[in-house]
């Protein structure tokens, strides 16, 4: 168990020493249980694109055009208001 949590946070490191990062002005929501990610980060990987939870929940890959399987997607507030 120590080793997948070692083996996560060297990745999470390599993802922010290496990506762009951006803020989400929303949040992430799991398509399948709709459930709220506040405070997540989008950090934009060389072929992947991930979020990490404010709340430390870990990394979580979220949908793109090129894996639209991955059952992750963006949810920005209404601003129409």
């Amino acid at each position: 168990m120590k080793k997948i949590v070692l083996a996560m946070t060297f990745a999470l490191s390599f993802l922010l020493s290496f990506s762009q990062t951006y803020s989400l002005k929303g949040y992430v929501c799991d398509a399948l249980s709709k459930e709220p990610l506040p405070g997540a980060i989008v950090v934009l990987g060389p072929n992947e694109i991930y979020a990490v939870s404010g709340q430390g929940r870990g990394l979580f890959p979220l949908i793109c055009p090129e894996k639209p399987h991955i059952p992750w997607r963006f949810v920005l507030p209404d601003t129409s208001y």
